[in-house]
């Protein structure tokens, strides 16, 4: 490659190496300049641009970004589409990540050019979920080093395991010291488990905490579950202990008992015949992410568990000091939410003049109404990922109505009595009313019925402030769209917006922190702008 500053003119079929903003028109780092973007920076003044050349044998960066995913893809994952050197592989559904970490290292290890991160091995992910990222670091690769990465026996190297919908019951151990109010409660906490791995609740029994009565309570249930949960009315503190005795006289046979994951050390892992038997650890009555997690997961998704991988947990094992202690290390509480905490806000205020007399939120679509399927998306995002703090619609056009139906869904409305000076003021009203504890604002608008629980999910995984992602812009085919995730370090910046402008005006001003997220569909880019476009929206509903 050939790398450096040059004329304007001269530069024709280069790649640019810095992004350009110019004449309100930007041009993207790593875009072929073409005849007609040549002669826009000529008009603009621009006499000199640092480019890049290819040499002859060079493997363009989206190319060989989607060379390295697809070598390495798998089982139930998707390759996303090249941009600026990326390509991003997803889930194809819910289930646990299984990675050779062996072909992952040996791709890096080919050339500097060439890039995959992933995720930790054996991560619980949910369909639509990013799950590793192919990087190319210059704007092409060497030949040699592509054909060197061609020749690794890497294929089938990033696979996600799905639930196989096993079957699970749950025996509770009782002692009279123990309130009927616990039982229940971990009876629900236990079945929420289950169905989120999922599993099958097939039912429930309660024994006396006693070695004999469990034993044959084990043997009674092993001919139905592929997996029983035993949650003891006391933690098992040794093999010689209640559960694992009776696992033992119902001639099943110990795993192992603790792991080096906390909360969940006290867990035992046994086989009983053909069934898996968990002697869950007091953590389990939590439904904060433990140790169980990490084990029930993996049998949910017909993978086997050793010894020695539980003995192999203890790297990253350590998942928060549980707040359910009654005595904290370090005397004070710890918030054990990992996840970012992100907030969602409707944009309901508009009066949709272009539709006519008609409010084109309030317009039938599906079992509702537009606004409705909005709303109702990102509660199903809610329920789909962690760390959403808050969902809120901004009103202002036909407040009442509006907010009658976010109070009907459980969301909570916040009305801008300025709505009619334009779009800037919901905006700024938007983000004032985001929660102190948010980390970000995924700016949503209200008439964009076609949008996903996937497409949003990948958007926000997206975000890490740690990695310097907090701006992040959904794009289709080159194409940005909506909606666009706003870190808490740009909430200042809105205060700039005047009139009937969006948050999307800021956008020239911070295209350096620009995250691109590529989606694979069309949904960030289809609004109800007109009645046409709402007919349109019906038909590709069927």
């Amino acid at each position: 490659m050939k790398f450096g500053s040059f004329p304007t003119t001269t530069c024709e079929g280069a790649y640019l190496v810095h992004s350009l903003m110019v004449s309100g028109f930007r041009l993207k780092k790593g875009q072929q300049l073409t005849s007609e973007s040549i002669a826009m920076l000529v008009h603009a003044g621009v006499k000199h641009v640092v480019v890049v050349w290819l040499d002859e044998g060079d493997i363009h960066e989206d190319v060989a970004a989607e060379q390295v995913a697809q070598k390495l893809k798998g089982a139930n994952t998707t390759c996303g589409t090249a941009f600026t050197g990326r390509v991003n592989l997803y889930a194809d559904m819910d289930g646990v990540l299984d990675i050779n970490g062996g072909a992952i290292n040996a791709l890096n290890a080919v050339d500097e050019s060439m890039t995959v991160a992933t995720l930790h091995q054996h991560t619980m992910v949910t369909k639509g979920q990013m799950v590793a990222t192919s990087k190319i670091i210059p704007f092409a690769v060497p030949s040699a080093a592509a054909d060197k990465m061609q020749s690794l026996d890497i294929t089938n190297s990033i696979v996600v395991r799905p639930y196989l919908g096993k079957e699970c019951y749950l025996i509770q151990t009782e002692l009279e010291t123990v309130k009927s109010s616990i039982y229940e409660k971990t009876s629900e906490i236990v079945q929420q488990r289950i169905v989120g791995y999922g599993g099958n609740f097939i039912g429930e029994s309660r024994s006396a905490h006693e070695e004999l009565g469990l034993a044959r309570n084990l043997l009674k249930q092993s001919d139905q579950a592929d997996i029983i949960l035993v949650m003891g009315a006391s933690a098992i503190t040794d093999r010689q202990d209640v559960i694992p005795a009776a696992i033992t006289a119902a001639d099943g046979h110990i795993i192992h008992f603790g792991m080096p994951v906390d909360p969940g050390n006290l867990l035992l892992v046994a086989r009983l015949g053909d069934t898996w038997v968990l002697g869950l650890p007091g953590c389990a009555r939590s439904p904060k992410l433990n140790g169980v997690d990490y084990i029930l997961a993996r049998l949910c998704a017909g993978m086997d568990i050793s010894s020695a991988d539980i003995m192999g947990m203890g790297v990253g094992g350590l998942l928060s000091d549980y707040i359910g202690r009654p005595h904290p290390r370090s005397g004070q509480r710890v918030n054990p939410q990992a996840a970012p905490r992100i907030s969602i806000a409707i944009m309901a205020a508009g009066r949709s003049r272009r539709m006519g007399a008609e409010n084109k939120l309030l317009l039938p679509y599906g079992n509702g109404t537009v606004l409705e399927h909005v709303i109702q998306t990102a509660k199903n995002t809610r329920e789909a990922v962690s760390g959403i703090e808050d969902i809120f619609v901004v009103t202002g056009h036909d407040a009442a109505e509006i907010s009658a139906l976010a109070v009907q869904h459980q969301i909570r409305p916040v009305h801008n009595a300025d709505y009619a000076s334009g779009m800037s003021s919901s905006v700024k009203y938007a983000v004032q009313n985001v929660p102190t504890e948010s980390d970000a604002v995924l700016i949503l608008l209200g008439d964009m019925p076609a949008i996903t629980k996937e497409t949003l999910c990948h958007i926000m995984a997206a975000f890490d402030v740690n990695a310097g992602r907090t701006l992040i812009m959904p794009v289709h085919d080159g194409k940005q769209g909506n909606p666009v995730l706003w870190g808490r370090a740009f909430f200042k910046s809105f205060d700039k917006l005047h009139g009937d402008k969006g948050a999307k005006a800021l956008l020239s001003e911070y295209y350096e922190d620009i995250h691109e997220v590529d989606i694979t569909t069309d949904d960030i880019l289809l609004d109800i702008d007109t009645l046409e476009a709402y007919e349109g929206f019906k038909k590709r509903q069927k």
